[in-house]
């Protein structure tokens, strides 16, 4: 009697999917407290080696490894996971629950029953305080950003050369159009004209390369930099919501 090796597809399909059975939540942003809450149903968005996209009605969850570390928007677990491992799919039914995260079908469900919540929020700190911060600091952090942005290839590509004063090489063509715009919006900040701010604003949506174009990176650090030396009542960034639609 010939003996044959015992269930090859069920060997084949462990070398692809591990499941890792139930897992510990170690960590919880407060941000994502309502949608537990809720307890309604969503799709896993998008698998990548180290974080897991869940999309509800309100948007993403993330979850993530230690090595990711505490995410604002997301919780993290306490093991490391490929989950392109797991073999799960772009679509897939998650349940949300308020002590617990689990997928229909799958032997995935994390537990959150002994997570510390966490906030991502900034301390509040007063607005002459944050000014002298960003004073204090600002010189030595254009110095060590110029310095870093030399140090990469294709550095000229961006707008990185505007950080550098002491730059001895052309402008790159994207610094050559973001130039006048940056200080367009620097213009319209100090003059707390949001209308102007808007407008130069959405000038530099998508301009320059990378995964998130080089203009959206400047609009994103000087809406840290405003919102930080805000004061209530005072201009903020909030007129790029609209931009960003």
């Amino acid at each position: 009697m010939t003996v044959r090796e015992p269930l090859p597809t069920l060997r084949a399909m462990h070398l692809t999917c591990t499941w890792p059975g139930l897992l510990d939540a170690t960590l919880v942003s407060d941000a994502i407290t309502p949608h537990l809450q809720r307890a309604e149903p969503c799709a896993v968005h998008s698998i990548f080696e180290s974080v897991l996209n869940l999309e509800t009605r309100h948007g993403l969850i993330t979850i993530g490894g230690p090595s990711v570390g505490p995410l604002p928007h997301g919780l993290s677990i306490s093991r490391e996971l490929d989950y392109r491992s797991l073999g799960l799919r772009s679509g897939q039914l998650v349940i949300l629950e308020r002590h617990r995260i689990r997928i229909p079908g799958s032997n995935f469900e994390i537990d959150l029953s002994a997570a510390t919540p966490w906030s991502p929020r900034l301390p509040v700190i007063s607005h002459r305080v944050a000014q002298a911060r960003w004073r204090d600091r600002a010189a030595d952090m254009r110095r060590l950003a110029a310095a870093a942005v030399r140090s990469r290839p294709g550095a000229g590509d961006g707008i990185g050369d505007l950080i550098d004063p002491d730059r001895s090489t052309p402008l790159g063509p994207v610094a050559r159009l973001a130039g006048p715009r940056l200080e367009r919006l620097a213009a319209a900040v100090c003059a707390s004209d949001s209308m102007a701010a808007g407008v130069a604003a959405e000038s530099l949506v998508g301009l320059g390369p990378g995964l998130t174009p080089s203009g959206d990176d400047a609009l994103v650090g000087m809406a840290a930099a405003v919102t930080a030396m805000a004061v209530p009542g005072s201009f903020d960034a909030t007129f790029l919501g609209a931009v960003a639609d």
